[in-house]
């Protein structure tokens, strides 16, 4: 179920088919592999043996990642965790006499890659139980282990089927006030059992402990939910329970009788957008997942959560916290070690030295067209599948492998299009073997999805774990360009990215070949007008297949598709923006109001039921023709705001923000908010997210224009969201009817087949 270190002892968490808990420890000291150069490093080096932070070395050989030559090199195991770490800080000083590789991998994925064990693995462990009643006692006591165990790995990681879960007992921890609220008077804890089953907490924290420790005793659950866990709720608790000298038994392990509590958080800027980073608050002898920070949670649950948990063999706990790249990472450093490399402690290779000329043919990102303004039907979408990870499959693109040294000037270089640089002939990437293995796994995934005689409950189990695996492979590309990636490098980012390129055109042009016109492509999909028969648009597909290498598939027909012209000029479109309407009556949204992050729930609401009227209408001429259907769903819906009967949550605006307040200059409504939430001492830093309601956006004082969600009270402004509607209105019609001053004037037909 889960595993811990402290100092060189691994605790570890089994769950047996019963579903009752045992708890071993083992001793366990991770290994490493070091390189002297000269007689300052050997002399360093042996007396690091003498104080007894590593063993005894043992000489081998491992492959260098960036050469693919044979080093010898010294393997030990650190024997004083401390101790390595003190050398580690100073390592880069002494660079130029002794290396250490294999260091990145925390102790336990060395002993999980050792032990060959992965989260929820089916294991037997040699070693007789001892009498029954105590494994009754709670909290439950550790088998006195001073030797190492005897692990026997039962199932098969990559095996197709991990239905066969052990039965969990979880419960969710929640405040109706959120994060904002402090947790107590106002901010009761709630502690959710089932649908039907809730229980309050009392009111002050040694009534909230106290109750919290019985709902525990009780309900011993395994997974424990929360909303905000690591943010506010479990800082709170831990700092009571100290303050309180109250042990909380959200730990199972008896050890675990002093917690953090303080919270600390970090922004990093990935693709241009503020992430936001918080301390992480696991359990001991239990599972936390935060819904709230929870990447792959929001993705693909907890069953997309066990799927990557078991490929990257990070702790589940780890894995719902880590982003896409952490469990790339981690997979990545399996690969190297099972094809014998060296982990190197440096991360990444920078980049070659190119002229200007060289740099702008080579660093051009992925092809983007820009559709004609307009409303078209009959429309075929194709797409690649996994378009960037089976390129660095097929053309085998690595960090170590793009402009590899072995093959420079030789016929075995694979020339990568529109660039100067070259892929390895010789040997296959790291990156290429490791992203083989979750494609095939979700090519196994979409066979399975395909059984007709599926429960509803496996399909959604399936669906979820495909979604799992497609978040890891559409991360492996932009990993490849990220500097503290231990396999990236630019040029590898380069080549995908060209190949990217020539697929796609090399798809347009042979399209074009076969009579279809070219209406909009993006990076791996491509819209087509001409023949929609079936058989004609699969072949189609076979012949572009066949010449990329890489899978081109049909999506879908779209009885009509609409790009909106942009709302700064009206002759051009948004590539990323568009509606469209499916043969079957499914609706397909990118880029509209629906789709954003702060267009407030009442909002959407409304633009989804204009897609619903869409999706009856099966050709234009039934749009137009219907003008009225739209026009009194929005009467519906500004009755209903103006009398004043929208629930304030559903006008409620998120946004995440860029910066924290004091480095924020303009007066927005981020900086408003903001400031209202550092009043209430409460600093949040670039990535967290806040939620506001317009209370008076003409207000002469714009600190009253604004108000954070958690305090609001009173009216809100119905002229600012009366104008996101007819915004959100205008935004699916205008396409088809254009704009005029008055809303529901008698209107023309003013979109065309043709664009404008």
């Amino acid at each position: 179920m889960d595993a811990w270190v402290s100092g060189n002892q691994v605790s570890l968490w089994v769950k047996d088919a019963d579903g009752r808990n045992h708890f071993f420890r083992d001793t366990y000291f991770f290994p490493i592999h070091v390189r002297t150069i000269g007689q300052r490093g050997e002399r360093f080096f042996l007396a690091c043996i003498e104080r007894g932070i590593f063993s005894e070395p043992r000489g081998t050989t491992r492959k260098d990642v960036w050469t693919g030559k044979e080093l010898f090199l010294y393997r030990v195991r650190v024997l004083d965790p401390g101790g390595f770490r003190k050398i580690l800080r100073i390592a880069e000083r002494y660079s130029d006499d002794i290396e250490y590789f294999d260091t990145d991998l925390t102790p336990i994925q060395h002993y999980f890659l050792e032990k060959n064990l992965y989260p929820l693995a089916t294991i037997e462990i040699n070693e007789p139980f001892s009498d029954s009643s105590e494994k009754k006692e709670y909290p439950p006591v550790y088998r006195d282990r001073t030797t190492h165990l005897h692990i026997n790995v039962l199932s098969d990681r990559l095996s197709k089927d991990h239905s066969g879960l052990p039965p969990f007992r979880a419960l969710l921890l929640s405040t109706p006030g959120g994060r904002f609220l402090p947790l107590g008077e106002r901010n009761p804890l709630h502690i959710i059992l089932s649908d039907s089953e809730e229980l309050v907490s009392p009111k002050d924290p040694e009534g909230i402990l106290r109750f919290l420790n019985r709902v525990l005793r009780d309900q011993d659950p395994d997974l424990i939910f929360t909303h905000s866990g690591d943010e506010m709720l479990f800082p709170t608790l831990f700092s009571w329970s100290a303050e309180l000298g109250l042990r909380l038994l959200l730990d199972r392990d008896p050890i675990r009788t002093v917690r953090k509590n303080r919270v600390r958080k970090r922004t990093f800027f990935t693709y241009g957008r503020a992430i936001a980073k918080t301390t992480p608050f696991p359990l001991f002898g239990r599972l936390h997942i935060d819904r709230g920070v929870s990447f792959y949670y929001l993705e693909s649950e907890l069953e997309g959560i066990f799927e990557m948990s078991r490929f990257s063999r990070l702790s589940i706990q780890k894995l719902a916290r880590s982003s896409p790249g952490s469990a790339m990472s981690a997979m990545e450093d399996e690969t190297a070690m099972d094809m014998g490399y060296a982990i190197p402690r440096v991360k990444g290779m920078a980049p070659d030295i190119k002229s200007l000329s060289e740099l702008l043919k080579s660093d051009q990102g992925g092809l983007s067209f820009r559709p004609p303004v307009g409303i078209f039907e009959n429309v075929v979408e194709l797409d690649f599948r996994s378009l960037y990870p089976n390129l660095m499959r097929v053309h085998n693109i690595s960090g170590e492998t793009v402009n590899c040294s072995c093959c420079r000037n030789t016929p075995e270089a694979k020339p990568v299009p529109a660039t100067l640089y070259h892929t390895c002939g010789r040997r296959m990437g790291i990156v290429g073997k490791t992203i083989s293995l979750l494609l095939d796994r979700r090519d196994e995934l979409k066979e399975i999805l395909k059984d007709p005689n599926l429960s509803e409950s496996e399909r959604r189990s399936n669906e979820l774990r495909a979604s799992a695996l497609k978040w890891s492979l559409v991360t492996s590309f932009g990993y490849t360009g990220y500097k503290h990636a231990k396999y990236g490098k630019r040029e590898a980012h380069e080549s995908i990215t060209a190949w990217g390129r020539y697929s796609l055109q090399t798809a347009k042009e042979i399209a074009e070949d076969q009579g279809y016109a070219f209406l909009h492509g993006l990076t791996d999909s491509l819209w087509l007008l001409g023949d929609t028969d079936l058989e004609k648009v699969l072949e189609l597909c076979r012949k572009i297949s066949q010449k990329v290498r890489v899978s081109l598939q049909y999506e879908t027909t779209y009885s009509y598709i609409v790009f909106p012209a942009s709302k700064i000029r009206e002759d051009i479109s948004v590539a990323t923006r568009y509606f469209a309407r499916e043969i079957s009556g499914e609706m397909k949204v990118r880029g509209i109001m629906l789709r954003r992050r702060d267009t407030p729930p009442f909002i959407k609401e409304f633009q989804e039921r204009l897609l619903e009227i869409f999706s009856e209408k099966n050709n234009i001429r039934e749009v137009v023709r219907n003008f009225s259907q739209f026009q009194k769903m929005y009467h519906e819906f500004e009755e209903t705001l103006l009398s004043g009967s929208v629930p304030k949550e559903k006008l409620i605006i998120r946004k995440y923000i860029s910066r924290s307040f004091s480095d924020y200059k303009a007066n927005n409504a981020s900086r408003i908010v903001l400031g209202q939430l550092v009043g209430e001492n409460m600093d949040l830093v670039g990535g967290e997210r806040i939620e506001y309601i317009v209370k008076d956006s003409r207000n002469a004082d714009p600190n009253q224009r604004y108000e954070a969600y958690h305090r609001f009270s009173g009216k809100v402004d119905f002229l600012f969201y009366k104008k996101l509607l007819e915004e959100a209105f205008w935004e699916l019609l205008e396409p088809f009817f254009g704009r005029e001053e008055s809303l529901f004037q008698t209107h023309q037909f003013r979109g065309s087949l043709f664009g404008k």
